[in-house]
């Protein structure tokens, strides 16, 4: 058997009245307040709504250039071609899902053999107006029906961040990327500006001196 009464706050008194026969709603015994506690959900949704999340967001995007980490190169000082084997050797064997053996240990690898290589990478330094400026002057003797050119910078400016490359997107009519310590590794990039192509099963990596860029990419 069950009671309720609104005012009370003795659980003692509804046991008492429900040991001694009285159940039922019981009626009003005392004073009756709104409870005050607000509700958690709502106070939630409210603090969400009065959350600015384009600010936020703009915040993070802004935040992007001054944490960003550069792979500097120094800039070409003489023409120069080398070329880069990009074979790796397996130190470990590669094994399948039951331990058998697929590739055995001191395997030999070209990527060039199984995936070609069709592209172009110039590889140059947005700070540098001259390098930009040959580049450019580069990429309008281009046909690029021809073949993909990406374009991939090592540093960009922090201040002006997506204002500048979207300036230097237009002047150059392509997406620029950044150059990251991956890249410069796997095609050994030493210098800015460098072009990166595939020759047979190496990459042929050719120094530019920006100045001498013009008349040596002329097509």
């Amino acid at each position: 058997m069950t009671a309720s009464a609104l005012g009370v706050y003795s659980k003692d008194w509804l046991q008492l009245q429900i040991e001694t026969g009285n159940t039922g709603s019981l009626g009003q015994r005392g004073p009756i307040h709104s409870i005050l506690e607000p509700d958690l959900m709502q106070v939630a949704m409210q603090r969400l709504q009065s959350i600015d999340l384009g600010a936020l967001k703009k915040k993070a995007i802004e935040r992007f250039w001054s944490r960003q980490t550069f792979t500097e190169l120094p800039k070409a000082t003489q023409y120069r071609i080398r070329m880069v084997d990009p074979t790796i050797v397996m130190q470990r064997p590669l094994l399948d899902a039951n331990g058998r053996t697929l590739i055995p240990a001191g395997t030999r690898i070209n990527p060039l053999k199984a995936l070609p290589f069709t592209q172009q990478l110039v590889v140059f330094n947005a700070l540098n107006a001259e390098e930009v400026d040959a580049v450019a002057h580069w990429l309008e003797t281009q046909d690029r029906t021809l073949r993909r050119i990406t374009l991939i910078t090592t540093q960009l400016d922090r201040a002006q961040g997506w204002n500048r490359l979207n300036a230097l997107e237009k002047t150059l009519d392509s997406p620029v990327y950044l150059l990251n310590a991956s890249l410069k590794q796997r095609f050994d990039l030493q210098v800015t500006p460098s072009f990166v192509q595939a020759k047979g099963l190496a990459f042929e990596i050719e120094e530019i001196p920006a100045k001498e860029l013009v008349h040596e990419k002329a097509q």
